[in-house]
């Protein structure tokens, strides 16, 4: 679910950008994005959802519910969050309330509110 109300169903065997993606909600080119607030991100893959990812911090999204329907942070998306997110995305980013959509995997409801481009 997203702060506007939309929702959109996530496999809980994939991270999150996956079905954001597969939704029109996320991207790897600013450009088609359209300056809506979307995701972004650099290094995830759509081919290998569960084998990339982690490192640009550019997918960073609000947690506004649900924070524990999600699977665990890992040691890597912190450091990535506390590292490249917080440059990314200044003020807006939160730590405790943020989590990189390429890591997470959705295990219930979440309502979500990406940060959107990146740039």
């Amino acid at each position: 679910m997203f702060a506007d109300g939309g929702t959109i169903a996530a496999n809980p065997e994939l991270p999150m950008a996956s079905a954001l993606a597969e939704n029109g909600r996320a991207s790897s080119d600013a450009d088609s994005i359209d300056g809506a607030c979307q995701t972004q991100w650099e290094c995830w893959s759509d081919t290998e959802p569960t084998e990339s990812g982690g490192t640009c911090g550019k997918c960073c999204v609000v947690v506004l519910e649900g924070m524990a329907s999600l699977s665990e942070v890992t040691t890597k998306e912190k450091n990535t969050m506390a590292k490249k997110s917080k440059k990314y995305f200044g003020s807006r980013f939160d730590e405790g309330k943020c989590r990189l959509a390429c890591q997470a995997r959705v295990k219930g409801v979440v309502k979500i509110q990406p940060l959107g481009k990146a740039e």
